[in-house]
């Protein structure tokens, strides 16, 4: 299978960056409009999935509010879900909270490396559940390959988290004496793609989900979502019409969005999209591929778009699990000072992701 950037390149017209005056993120999966718990006002999207927000403030620090959104509340066979988890401080003054270690359950986890430096994490269970009974004998989604990771640097022994005001951003405190030893926003995103098994991404089969969302200081939420059988005529993996926003960077750390999938046969991926300026580079890589980077993009691709305004694009590829890397621009990486150091690129999917078997 040769990994180059040649496989399938659709001319675009290059375009590059202007400053803008605003914040940047480095990760926003699909863009969903939230509603508060409680609410009967749902969005809904070409896809027919729906986006859901919960919160609830934890029971030992009335303070704080642990929060998670799911981007959709039916997704079809093949389809990704996108969810946040994070800790807000309801407080508009600095909250100085001592760790706890109270977990209401065992195993939650933000990534392969477990829960890392947040004092939360998450699973998600086959099956609907909204109490904690019997979640020892749910199963449990794969949602991470077997294959070495590069983990990021844990610190251990903290000691306590100081939030900003209205925050969830928060300086961390532990075995670095009188000052903090990083500072971080409590919160991260994560893409459901389906269940590793066997070494392959499988799609969820259709059926009733739940995500489990806990933090250290014993709270518990619940989200749910149905995976439903998937439309005819191939399987979409992006719908028409979505749109995903990534950071591009003045300082090399530019934002991604990521889209596992897999194939049984050999296929043929094809797909369209526009973006906003400065651009974006779309890869196609394998799940191992992807799953060891730590910081920058695949080593290896078989589609690039380049810094292209829009695109159509065509590749074959064959069976196996892969995914689809969406990365903002890198802008001079860091030769001046400029600021803002990223911005915002819209991307806007104008033709559907989808794969069509061409046999063996």
């Amino acid at each position: 299978m040769p990994m180059d950037r040649g496989v399938a390149l659709f001319a675009g017209v290059a375009i590059f960056a202007i400053l803008v005056v605003g914040a940047a993120v480095a990760f926003v999966p699909l863009v969903p409009t939230t509603t508060q718990a409680g609410s009967s006002t749902t969005s809904t999207s070409t896809s027919t999935t729906s986006s859901t927000i919960t919160t609830a403030s934890n029971s030992s620090k009335d303070s704080l509010a642990l929060r998670l959104t799911l981007n959709a509340s039916v997704v079809f066979q093949g389809y990704s879900l996108s969810l946040s988890v994070g800790e807000w401080n309801n407080l508009n003054a600095q909250n100085d909270v001592g760790a706890s270690q109270t977990w209401p359950i065992e195993g939650l986890g933000v990534g392969p490396c477990g829960s890392g430096n947040y004092p939360f994490g998450f699973e998600v269970l086959s099956g609907y559940y909204n109490s904690s009974a019997g979640l020892d004998s749910a199963q449990k989604i794969q949602l991470y390959g077997p294959v070495p990771y590069s983990c990021p640097m844990i610190l251990s022994g903290i000691s306590s988290y100081s939030f900003y005001p209205l925050s969830d951003r928060a300086d961390v405190y532990g075995s670095c004496g009188s000052n903090p030893c990083f500072t971080e926003d409590m919160n991260t995103t994560a893409v459901v793609g389906g269940n590793w098994s066997g070494g392959s991404l499988v799609p969820l089969p259709p059926g009733a989900y739940t995500v489990v969302a806990g933090d250290e200081w014993g709270a518990l939420l619940f989200g749910h979502f149905e995976v439903v059988a998937t439309e005819p005529g191939g399987m979409v993996i992006l719908p028409q019409g979505t749109v995903v926003q990534v950071s591009s960077s003045y300082d090399c750390v530019a934002g991604h969005y990521t889209l596992p999938f897999n194939t049984q046969d050999e296929a043929l991926l094809t797909g369209g999209f526009s973006a906003e300026a400065p651009g974006v580079t779309l890869y196609v890589a394998t799940a191992q591929q992807a799953s060891v980077v730590f910081q920058g993009h695949p080593s290896s691709w078989m589609y690039s778009t380049g810094l292209e305004n829009s695109s159509r694009f065509a590749t074959n590829i064959p069976a196996g699990a892969y995914v689809v890397w969406i990365e903002g621009a890198d802008l001079n990486c860091g030769a001046h000072i400029v600021m803002p150091l990223e911005m915002l690129t819209t991307l806007n999917i104008t033709e559907a992701f989808m794969i069509n078997s061409t046999g063996s």
